[in-house]
């Protein structure tokens, strides 16, 4: 279960790490209704696939099919930031770490979706994080890293993208954080 989730209607934006939990039928309609209220989400490694009895949460709500693990070429597997991302405040000094556990396969991207950063062999490369602005949601604010906590707990600059992330999706001013 996810004992917790009555406490989503306070929230101002929701880390999402779940793995496959199972909530109950309470919970989980819960945590749907603050989701489809379009309500701000950051979701780290786990988030695409949080909850067995919610399989579309992966494309719902970050927009992109999770596909499992990307194995192909792992040993020459890298993790960039997107040329068309350089500026972004949400992924700037964010270098190349591998993810831990290594990267997933992400296939049918919704339109809406800004892809930050992609990892994989050359020629090859996946998604791995994202930000979009649902604006079937009332402009939901969703980002997603394929980067897990232990990656947000030794890589400072994946912990500053993932909180100014936070601040992004919350509508709040990132330049307010400081380290």
């Amino acid at each position: 279960g996810v004992p917790d989730a009555a406490k989503l209607a306070t929230c101002d934006v929701v880390l999402l790490n779940h793995y496959r939990a199972e909530p109950t039928a309470e919970q989980l309609a819960a945590i749907q209704a603050y989701y489809r209220a379009g309500k701000p989400v950051v979701g780290t490694r786990k988030a695409s696939h949080a909850y067995q009895n919610w399989l579309a949460i992966d494309r719902e709500v970050f927009g992109a099919k999770y596909g499992g693990h990307f194995f192909e070429r792992r040993a020459e597997q890298t993790v960039f930031v997107e040329p068309t991302a350089k500026d972004s405040p949400l992924v700037k000094g964010v270098g190349s770490a591998m993810c831990g556990g290594g990267l997933y396969t992400y296939t049918e991207l919704a339109p809406d979706l800004e892809v930050l950063m992609s990892g994989g062999p050359p020629g090859k490369a996946m998604p791995v994080t994202w930000a979009r602005v649902n604006k079937g949601r009332n402009d939901q604010r969703v980002f997603y890293t394929r980067y897990d906590p232990e990656d947000v707990a030794t890589h400072a600059d994946v912990r500053d993208m993932v909180v100014r992330a936070l601040f992004w999706a919350a509508g709040k001013d990132a330049a307010t954080y400081r380290k």
